[in-house]
């Protein structure tokens, strides 16, 4: 896998819900995906595709209908093995998150649309921005310094001025 394709997925994995995170996890993906390879005459370097397409769908990076596309467009086989393919990951692999990510985009659309109706506006560009930073020091954890950062707050190391 790429070094881009690794950050990319990496960044994408942290932005996640913790029980999409934990759904993913507890997805015994790696040997299936090599059952699926070996099942359909794939070499190595084409699993090793195969994984990276996979994950960029099971993370939401890449939309489950495009799934088919990019893999014609990554193993330049047949398009009936490609269906195949799709298949045996759909019933092994995908089909174990997808109720999970269902969930979740459905819980995040309904998130915005209660804001919506309240007359709040989520969209960050239209978020008013701090003036100043908010210093916080060390009593961030990273995961929360990560969260406030993605919503446009700069975070400060310095430390709290004393009272």
């Amino acid at each position: 896998m790429e070094k881009n394709t690794q950050q990319l997925i990496q960044e994408r994995i942290a932005q996640l819900p913790p029980y999409i995170k934990a759904a993913l996890s507890n997805i015994n993906w790696a040997p299936e995906i090599l059952a699926i390879g070996k099942k359909h005459g794939l070499h190595v370097d084409d699993m090793g595709t195969l994984q990276t397409e996979t994950v960029l769908v099971l993370v939401g990076l890449v939309h489950p209908n495009d799934f088919a596309k990019n893999l014609k467009q990554e193993l330049h086989i047949p398009q009936d093995k490609i269906d195949a393919i799709v298949n045996d990951v759909n019933e092994r692999i995908l089909k174990t998150i997808r109720q999970a990510l269902i969930d979740f985009i459905e819980h995040e659309s309904d998130q915005e649309e209660i804001f919506h109706k309240t007359g709040i506006d989520l969209a960050p560009e239209d978020a008013p921005s701090m003036k100043n930073e908010m210093p916080i020091g060390t009593s961030v954890a990273p995961i929360e310094r990560d969260i406030l950062e993605h919503s446009g707050v700069e975070v400060s190391d310095a430390p709290l001025a004393p009272r």
